[in-house]
C-alpha cells in the first residue's frame, strides 16, 4: 500500500526526492517503484517470490517445530526463559 500510495504522489507531481523522508527510503526506490508500476500496474508493486536455500528439515520437521512454538514453553527443554529465540531453537534442533 506504501508503495501505491508513492507512487499516486509522484503522479500528482512530487518529485521522487521531496518524498525520500516522508516513506524513508531512497528516491531511486521510489521510482523504481513508479517505473514497476508503469510497467506491471498494482502486481508490479508486489514483491516477487524469492528463491533460497532449501531447507534441509522436512515438512514434517517443519510441522514439529511449528507445533513446538505454538505449543511449548521453552523452559519444559531446560531454557530460562518463557520465549523462543532464534539462538534457543537452533540449539534446539540441534540437540533434536
Amino acid at each position: 500500500m506504501l508503495r501505491l500510495y508513492a507512487v499516486y504522489q509522484v503522479s500528482l507531481g512530487q518529485p521522487s526526492r521531496k518524498l525520500e523522508d516522508l516513506y524513508n527510503t531512497s528516491f531511486k526506490q521510489i521510482t523504481n517503484w513508479v517505473h514497476r508500476f508503469e510497467e506491471g500496474g498494482i502486481e508490479g508493486l508486489m514483491d516477487k517470490k524469492r528463491s533460497g536455500r532449501n531447507s534441509q528439515l522436512s515438512s514434517e520437521q517443519l510441522t514439529h517445530i511449528k507445533s513446538l512454538l505454538d505449543d511449548e514453553s521453552p523452559t519444559k527443554y531446560s531454557y530460562n526463559t518463557e520465549t523462543w529465540t532464534g539462538p534457543m531453537l537452533i540449539d534446539w534442533i540441534s540437540k533434536t
